[in-house]
């Protein structure tokens, strides 16, 4: 057993015989006992309140089970809240890379024809400034949620690397301009020698 499994058991056990004792009121004096007679006939009504029975009922049973489900409640909850930071952290990661392919396809379509003439490498290089710059400006939030400062090198350099994977990426949809060059083979061109 946990060590908490220890003390959650070790205190239900104290609640359950100790906490009663402790509640327990001291009995009144003896009641006396009168003896009434009547000639007549007599009816009587006899009123028992339920509502102190019931308060003690519920006294007792708060004090017995309190612990023990709240115990089992907090690690529920903890669990749950855990659960739902990963379920939030990975869809924040999600919600960045959208945020970079968007600010890739964007920038590679103005940098293509801001350039154009230039080669390959200098239009990559102008899109992928931009697409920082972009990722900075619109996922600022996102990017300070998963614990970075959007303007740190830190960042760039994450932004960048995530940039690069989305390239590399052939699942990834970006600009043509993007895609690394390849040396034409003849299994590629279909040319034979």
């Amino acid at each position: 057993m946990r060590w908490w499994q220890k003390a959650t058991f070790a205190l239900a056990l104290i609640l359950t015989f100790v906490v009663p004792l402790v509640h327990a009121q001291p009995a009144g004096p003896a009641a006396q006992q009168n003896t009434i007679t009547t000639t007549a006939p007599v009816t009587s009504e006899t009123t028992i309140s339920v509502g102190t029975l019931a308060g003690q009922a519920l006294t007792w049973v708060a004090a017995v089970f309190s612990v023990p489900v709240g115990a089992l409640l907090s690690a529920w909850l903890y669990r749950l809240f855990a659960l739902v930071g990963v379920q939030t952290t990975d869809l924040m990661r999600a919600r960045l890379q959208e945020m970079i392919v968007n600010g890739l396809n964007a920038s590679a379509k103005s940098a293509e024809e801001a350039l154009r003439g230039r080669g390959q490498v200098a239009i990559k290089n102008a899109a992928v400034a931009q697409t920082v710059q972009y990722v900075q400006q619109h996922g600022a939030e996102t990017l300070a949620y998963l614990g970075v400062d959007p303007k740190s090198n830190k960042a760039v350099d994450a932004i960048k690397a995530r940039i690069e994977t989305a390239i590399a990426d052939t699942m990834t949809p970006t600009a043509a301009v993007l895609e690394p060059a390849t040396p034409s083979s003849p299994a590629r061109t279909g040319a034979t020698s």
